[in-house]
C-alpha cells in the first residue's frame, strides 16, 4: 500500500503517435425511452466497429453507472 506522499507515476510515451486522437461518447439515460435508444444504438455501433475502419486502433465500451444507467464508448 503505497504512503500518503510517495506517488508513483507512469507516463506512456506517445511521440510515435502525433496524430492519436481518442474519442470519449457517453449517454445517461434517465427514462426507459432512453433504455430503448441505447438498446438501439448498440447493434449499429458493435457492426461499425466489427468493419475494423481504417485508422480505428481500438473501441472500448465503458459502463460508468448502473442506477442511473451511463453508458459509453472510446475509442482511439
Amino acid at each position: 500500500m503505497a504512503v500518503p506522499g510517495n506517488v508513483e507515476r507512469i507516463t506512456v510515451d506517445l511521440a510515435s503517435y502525433p496524430d492519436l486522437v481518442v474519442i470519449y461518447l457517453g449517454m445517461r439515460v434517465k427514462s426507459l425511452r432512453g433504455v430503448a435508444t441505447v438498446l438501439r444504438f448498440g447493434p449499429q455501433i458493435r457492426r461499425a466497429v466489427a468493419e475494423r475502419p481504417n485508422g480505428l486502433l481500438l473501441h472500448e465500451d465503458l459502463y460508468f453507472s448502473f442506477v442511473p444507467l451511463h453508458v459509453g464508448m472510446r475509442q482511439y
